[in-house]
């Protein structure tokens, strides 16, 4: 009984971030309180010069010295609960580890209850001992104006020191550039894509043992995860939305940590033509609209960092809500359930080896069309089989800048996943299947995405020819856009089948848009396997010339 009583009455130890409160400790000296441990560290040395001391070194001592408090409360913790241990056989000391490592893990990832929570404790402990005259490293100026609404209340210190201990350290100052959709370490180096080019910031980690304690409090994000010599790469979404690879040595000289944001908001073919982006002229906006409410299966096409996939949620935003629809990515970029949930859709996150098995199981979603966020290798196959089993309006990009060789291009990829496949047969699946090429470039400044150019693919069952018929260009030396109504019977009858007012409609726009600005004649069409080069249908023309002056 009287052991059940001690048992009942003992209070509980758990790890709480209340817990987690400022308070004197004991370390370098019986007594000594965090204020003045801060106070010694962050001024010079007697005998020392002012200058000695940086203002990073006097920031760096105030978060050693609450790092170590930190340390401390929870060994206390720690130290607690080994005594419940001995009464309660059926506790464990190594619970209140994890949920000490777990707290940390939550911050590192950003997520926002843990954040805040941590920071107001960092903030007590600042006011407490008046550390609100540190200065900072410029790299972490003005961040509390990035931060969350709920957290800009806290001072720029307390949002240093967040970040100096729990955070990503220097490259916190990426949160400035919120237009930035990428950001890399190498080595110690910090790289920030801004203004359509990577540069590189004028500060870095002090050493790599920093960017290794990065690399380690990643890994620790994903379960099972294991980054060494055998398993050189990672990739992790935080919380906040951002993707980051890991590519550690041997297979680069130095590690290497990228961090992607995805931008893609809600976004309309409406807002592409929208003077702020211009990616596409005013007047050509319903030939978009049209191509996507009659379902033509299409692929965007051009280098990375050109706006595909900003183009094609603006194509699926125009897709009509009844259909079902199938996003299929590796990660979760396009957020078209997030951003359209209006629409039918389904998300299914897969990756390259689970990959047929995720296209076994759209196809048994009863679903009408399927977009495919990136075509890299084993999404080709999916790419032909959602053009062919399911009804049409397949989408998806594909990272080349000739359109012409997409078919080509593809048949390799299916050659290379399907042993016994026959590549000249391959080439003409993909130039059947595929209705549009999008072909998507950017300025020399690198900060507009335009469309180059709206073309049909088509294959001539006749002579196997492969060609691109341009429906609409762009010409970057006078920044014009020209026209040429030239749908193809086969195309159009298909269009009209889905949506017959859309498919009118697009082809009256395309007849109207030639009419005011023309493709010249010699423009605008590329054969890219021309019959006369086939030495079989030069014998087979011979024949025939032979055979009409026999008779």
């Amino acid at each position: 009984m009287a052991d059940s009583r001690r048992s009942s009455e003992a209070p509980s130890t758990r790890f709480q971030i209340g817990q987690y409160r400022p308070e004197p400790w004991k370390t370098h000296d019986a007594g000594a309180s965090p204020a003045a441990f801060i106070q010694t560290s962050a001024v010079p040395r007697t005998g020392e010069p002012a200058a000695a001391v940086s203002r990073k070194a006097a920031f760096d001592q105030a978060c050693s010295a609450f790092k170590e408090m930190a340390d401390v409360r929870f060994s206390g913790v720690m130290q607690r609960g080994a005594a419940t241990v001995r009464l309660q056989s059926d506790r464990s000391a190594g619970d209140e580890a994890e949920a000490f490592v777990e707290l940390e893990n939550k911050a590192i990832i950003g997520v926002p209850e843990t954040v805040t929570a941590i920071m107001e404790q960092i903030q007590t402990y600042v006011d407490q001992y008046g550390l609100h005259q540190v200065e900072l490293p410029d790299y972490y100026i003005g961040l509390k104006g990035y931060a969350r609404a709920e957290q800009q209340r806290y001072s720029d210190i307390t949002h240093a020191m967040f970040h100096e201990i729990y955070g990503f350290k220097a490259l916190a100052c990426w949160k400035k550039y919120p237009d930035s959709y990428a950001a890399q370490i190498i080595g110690t180096s910090i790289w920030i894509h801004h203004n359509g080019r990577h540069e590189r910031m004028p500060f870095q980690f002090a050493s790599t043992q920093e960017v290794d304690k990065i690399i380690r409090a990643l890994t620790r994000q994903k379960e099972d995860a294991i980054v060494n010599l055998y398993n050189t790469t990672l990739e992790i979404d935080l919380y906040t939305g951002e993707r980051v690879t890991l590519t550690v040595k041997p297979d680069v000289k130095h590690d290497v940590i990228t961090f992607r944001r995805f931008l893609i908001g809600r976004v309309t073919v409406d807002d592409l033509a929208h003077e702020a982006r211009r990616t596409i002229p005013p007047e050509a906006a319903l030939l978009l609209k049209g191509i996507s409410k009659t379902h033509c299966n299409l692929i965007i096409v051009g280098p990375p960092g050109t706006g595909k996939s900003t183009t094609l949620k603006a194509l699926l935003a125009e897709r009509a809500d009844h259909y079902t629809g199938a996003i299929i990515e590796k990660h979760y970029e396009l957020a078209a359930g997030r951003d359209f949930p209006e629409k039918k859709l389904i998300e299914r996150i897969t990756h390259e080896g689970t990959f047929h098995h995720a296209m076994d199981q759209v196809l048994r979603f009863d679903v009408d069309y399927a977009i495919i966020g990136e075509v890299r290798r084993v999404e080709a196959e999916g790419a032909m089989l959602a053009c062919e089993r399911l009804l049409k309006g397949f989408g998806s990009t594909y990272h080349t800048w000739k359109p012409e060789t997409v078919p080509s291009q593809f048949a390799r990829l299916l050659c290379g996943l399907n042993p016994g496949a026959r590549f000249a047969e391959e080439e003409k699946r993909v130039a059947e299947n595929i209705d549009i090429l999008i072909v998507q470039t950017q300025d020399t400044s690198r900060t507009r995405k335009r469309i180059k150019s709206i073309m049909e693919l088509r294959y001539n069952r006749h002579n196997g020819e492969i060609s691109t018929h341009d429906w609409a260009r762009w010409d970057e030396r006078t920044d014009t856009w020209s026209y040429r109504a030239d749908i193809s019977e086969r195309l159009f009858r298909e269009m009209r089948e889905i949506q017959p007012e859309w498919a009118a409609a697009t082809a009256e726009l395309l007849r109207r848009l030639e009419n005011a600005a023309p493709i010249r004649p010699d423009e605008g069409v590329v054969v890219y396997n021309p019959a006369e080069v086939n030495p079989l249908v030069r014998i087979e023309r011979s024949l025939d010339k032979l055979a009409s002056r026999s008779v």
